[in-house]
């Protein structure tokens, strides 16, 4: 696990997702995310060949080693001895414990959220949180 980058943006899922498929990965190489972003992306890639139909399994093989060397060029942050905290907020705000991880953890360390979430991204600006996009991102 690493310790916080330069970057001051803790980019979750949905954005990593994006980026990938838009082909902007610069935007957020470097960044902090946590490690469930790897199963979570993984997961959106088999959905999109699976229940969408929008990828042949060699394009979701090829994007699948594309989010491994993404993912290996971030800052994996850790949530460990914060999931009692992560449950509550999960409980407060009705987000999934996977969106309340990154919530909490942006929160705690004073990142600005990158998400493509509306309903993270609302739970989040209502706790002062601040978000942003992947359009937002330079």
């Amino acid at each position: 696990m690493g310790s916080i980058t330069g970057t001051p943006e803790l980019s979750d899922s949905s954005t990593i997702f994006r980026a990938l498929v838009t082909r902007a990965t610069r935007r957020v190489a470097g960044h902090n995310t946590l490690e469930l972003a790897r199963y979570e992306v993984g997961n959106a890639i088999v959905k999109e060949n699976r229940i969408f139909k929008t990828l042949h399994p060699d394009q979701a093989e090829e994007l699948t080693r594309e989010a491994c060397i993404l993912l290996d060029n971030m800052t994996i942050l850790p949530t460990e001895g914060n999931e009692p905290a992560i449950s509550l907020t999960a409980i407060k705000t009705g987000l999934t414990y996977y969106d309340a991880s990154y919530m909490h953890t942006a929160k705690t360390l004073g990142l600005t959220l990158a998400t493509e979430d509306t309903q993270l991204k609302t739970a989040a600006n209502q706790t002062g949180t601040p978000t942003t996009s992947l359009d937002e991102l330079t």
